[in-house]
């Protein structure tokens, strides 16, 4: 019924940087996507994501930084540690809104020439969208790992804000 509130939102993956756009007011989200865990283990803990991650993991000592979409071979290199980074690089994108229902994602991912080769697998696509849905994503539509103008990312927006 209120499914014309949730906000429409792009996110583009690549295994250096992530970018988040929003349909309705085109504010743009960018950082580095690397985190900075301390205490490694099963305990770990969440530091900071991003360009403060590379500060967090200078200043705090036994904390470690990661890469989450720098895997040789795919764009996944931890699931765990790339669904904590998205879920506060989403937060981070819509704190300006007062209201935020839970987004309809077009998930684009971006993976390097060589995590590319021979296309992505059904497992990476559906960890993909599987990760969008734990991110608290209400629908996530994946875009092929092509390059896309602005016009073709306004149009796909559109479209899935509907």
């Amino acid at each position: 019924m209120f499914g014309f509130l949730s906000p429409s939102l792009y996110l583009r993956i690549t295994p250096s940087d992530v970018h988040i756009r929003s349909h309705k007011d085109g504010t743009l989200w960018h950082d580095d996507a690397v985190v900075a865990i301390g205490s490694p283990g099963p305990k770990a803990r969440l530091i900071a994501i991003g360009a403060a991650a590379r500060l967090a993991a200078a200043q705090t000592p036994g904390a470690e930084l990661h890469g989450v979409f720098d895997h040789p071979r795919c764009l996944l290199s931890d699931y765990t540690l790339a669904e904590a980074f998205l879920k506060q690089a989403l937060y981070e994108a819509m704190k300006t809104h007062w209201f935020s229902p839970s987004p309809n994602l077009l998930l684009h991912a971006c993976p390097s020439p060589e995590q590319l080769q021979g296309g992505m697998t059904a497992v990476e696509l559906r960890a993909l969208r599987e990760l969008g849905m734990r991110c608290g994503a209400k629908r996530v539509e994946l875009v092929q790992p092509i390059a896309l103008s602005e016009a073709q990312i306004a149009e796909l927006l559109r479209a899935n804000a509907r």
